[in-house]
């Protein structure tokens, strides 16, 4: 394992990077120009102690891949939803307590693990995603779901565990 704590502000300049891997870091925060990464299809940040996210993010348009395991993540950035490429998306064992209104943009989502964070409840647009085959919200703090959920047509496994939950929404018949 490394010990970054720190990326310099001038990784923005590697305007070619298609992948980066910094897992298993220190990293507490991302530079701003970390955003001006456009050539970016894969991120790998997991097992760091990234408490947020560069508004910036959003403009990673062409990122198909996010492994965000593992942080300090309490809230993402407004702009989340502007990386419409996102196919997979790790967000699992963070604080994040809710989810911004653009998440319901990332209409290519196919993979959504949200589990052990401290939610309690979804935006009714979740129902939004209709490509999303796998959703795991194990281990939150999720007391009802919104009807919406009924609309993920294409969901082959969701994992609910470890919540609050004591019914389900009546659009699943």
């Amino acid at each position: 394992d490394n010990s970054i704590e720190q990326i310099p502000q001038d990784i923005g300049d590697l305007l070619n990077l298609h992948t980066i891997d910094l897992s298993k870091n220190k990293l507490t925060t991302l530079p701003e120009s970390f955003g001006d990464l456009s050539s970016l299809t894969r991120i790998d940040l997991q097992y760091n102690n990234l408490r947020k996210l560069p508004e910036s993010f959003g403009n990673l348009e062409g990122v198909e891949v996010l492994n965000l395991y593992v942080n300090e993540l309490e809230k993402l950035p407004k702009s989340f939803g502007d990386m419409y490429n996102l196919t997979y998306l790790y967000l699992s064992s963070n604080r994040l307590e809710k989810l911004p209104e653009s998440f319901s943009d990332l209409l290519h989502l196919k993979v959504l693990d949200l589990g052990d964070n401290l939610l309690k409840t979804l935006p009714e647009s979740i129902g939004d995603l209709k490509n999303l085959e796998y959703l795991f919200l194990a281990e939150n703090d999720i007391t009802n779901l919104p009807g919406s959920i009924g609309y993920l047509v294409a969901l082959i496994e969701v994992d609910l565990s470890g919540n609050e939950l004591s019914t389900f929404p009546g659009s699943i018949d």
